[in-house]
């Protein structure tokens, strides 16, 4: 089947999904009833990604850092010729009306060949180190932007490369650190990455 064809196909089966997760939450009276409670754009991403043979990591449907609740909010599939990748993204409220985001990556093995060489960061002043994650060989790497520093770390699945991204954010009343930024509380994250829905 065409990348074409193959797209279709997920649409059409994502529109059945949506429409059966819409069906369950109605039913249920609120999303917070659903006992799925997740997502339908985090869903649809994680069935077209698995339907494509790609396995989808996450950490789970929430999880918490310094008193921030950090919860599964949505997700995004990609296709190319050179492989599949699917985003999970986490966001969590932070004080003064702002929030911060966690985005695991997870890559097929073609697709991380691809993307290598964009998604390693190479500016100056980028420290890399490495470190072990869930006893998989990973790379944590420290990026100054500005007065701050941001993280990536690469980690090395059996079966995937999964990259995780921990940014500052700027609150609308004052600067909100995300505490995703501290090395420790990242690595100590990332140890509970496993694939969905296990």
């Amino acid at each position: 089947m065409s990348i074409h064809g193959s797209q279709t196909a997920r649409w059409l089966k994502r529109s059945l999904l949506l429409a059966a997760v819409a069906l369950a939450v109605s039913a249920c009276g609120t999303k917070r009833d659903n006992p799925e409670g997740l997502d339908p754009n985090f869903l649809s991403a994680v069935a077209d990604a698995q339907e494509a043979g790609l396995t989808v990591y996450w950490v789970g449907e929430q999880f918490e850092v310094e008193g921030l609740t950090f919860r599964a909010t949505g997700g995004r599939f990609e296709e190319r010729e050179e492989g599949s990748s699917v985003e999970v993204y986490y966001g969590a409220d932070s004080e003064g009306g702002g929030g911060v985001a966690f985005t695991p990556i997870t890559y097929g093995p073609r697709a991380w060949e691809s993307a290598r060489n964009r998604v390693i960061p190479n500016t100056e002043g980028v420290i890399r180190q490495a470190v072990v994650v869930r006893g998989w060989p990973a790379e944590l790497f420290s990026i100054p932007v500005g007065q701050w520093t941001n993280r990536l770390v690469i980690v090395e699945a059996p079966d995937a490369v999964i990259v995780a991204r921990a940014n500052t954010t700027i609150a609308r009343i004052r600067r909100q650190v995300n505490p995703l930024v501290d090395p420790d509380q990242l690595l100590a994250v990332l140890e509970n990455l496993r694939p969905y829905p296990e």
